[in-house]
């Protein structure tokens, strides 16, 4: 999956008018998909940035905000149990935690 393509669905569902439960569960299943293709922390970090960079003032205030609580779980920017895994992430939330908080991933 291209990270174009991946952008563009994850911002129909964003933009879309949606009640909010269904657009995550939906924007979930856009990042599970790429994650499927492929796609590691970087890509789907990469995807976010674009999005708040280059399309935020499309988005409402509030899916900016989670949007954000999202990309923080990305860069570990949050409670180590909460960072979000890709496949071949440490099991231990110890060792996911210094791995994603390394940065050494971007």
């Amino acid at each position: 999956m291209k990270q174009e393509a991946l952008k563009k669905d994850i911002l129909s569902v964003l933009e879309g008018d949606n009640a909010e439960d269904d657009r995550w569960l939906r924007f979930s299943r856009k990042i599970d998909e790429g994650i499927g293709a492929g796609w590691g922390r970087r890509e789907v970090f990469a995807v976010l940035r674009d999005i708040f960079e280059h399309h935020a003032a499309g988005l409402s205030e509030q899916v900016q905000e989670e949007l954000k609580e999202f990309e923080n779980t990305i860069t570990g920017f949050c409670d180590p149990v909460d960072i979000y895994r890709f496949p071949g992430d440490p099991q231990e939330v110890e060792a996911l935690s210094a791995k994603v908080r390394s940065n050494n991933w971007r």
